[in-house]
């Protein structure tokens, strides 16, 4: 009798680390997927900002409107905090999902200031989708190549 009760005590006590560390690795694994889908997305909008030749004057800092070039033609693409969406369109068209769960509308800066930037601020913060509570950030920071070409 007391050998099944310390057996069970003793199963109980692993149950619970193995539990503990499976909660771990998930944690650890979800953060690692977000943070992998922000720099895609951070990656992308660097690339385009980079290329671009203004800065539309009604950008905000949820809002970035920007004349660029995708494949060496000249588009307009703006991006904006919509929710808790991060939406992106090209030349007026429909707006598409490029990043979900964003933390804050505060997204972009501009040095510096809007009417004249130079640089393009990006701060992107994002919950992760099993750990609500955790906010994750990333920044780039985008000195525009063609300033007044577009």
């Amino acid at each position: 009798m007391f050998t099944v009760s310390l057996l069970m005590v003793v199963v109980g006590a692993l149950l619970g680390v193995l539990d503990s560390a499976h909660r771990t690795q998930s944690f650890v694994y979800d953060r690692a997927d977000a943070l992998d889908e922000m720099r895609l997305t951070l990656d992308r909008m660097t690339k385009e900002v980079r290329q671009a030749g203004s800065v539309a004057l009604d950008s905000t800092a949820s809002r970035l409107e920007v004349s660029t070039y995708v494949g060496g033609e000249p588009e307009t693409i703006v991006y904006e905090v919509s929710g808790t969406d991060l939406v992106r369109s090209v030349d007026g068209g429909q707006y598409t999902v490029v990043h979900e769960k964003v933390a804050s509308s505060d997204l972009f800066q501009y040095e510096p200031a809007v009417e004249t930037a130079q640089v393009v601020k990006m701060v992107l913060r994002v919950h992760p989708s099993n750990s609500p509570d955790t906010t994750l950030e990333l920044s780039s920071e985008v000195q525009l190549r063609n300033r007044g070409s577009a």
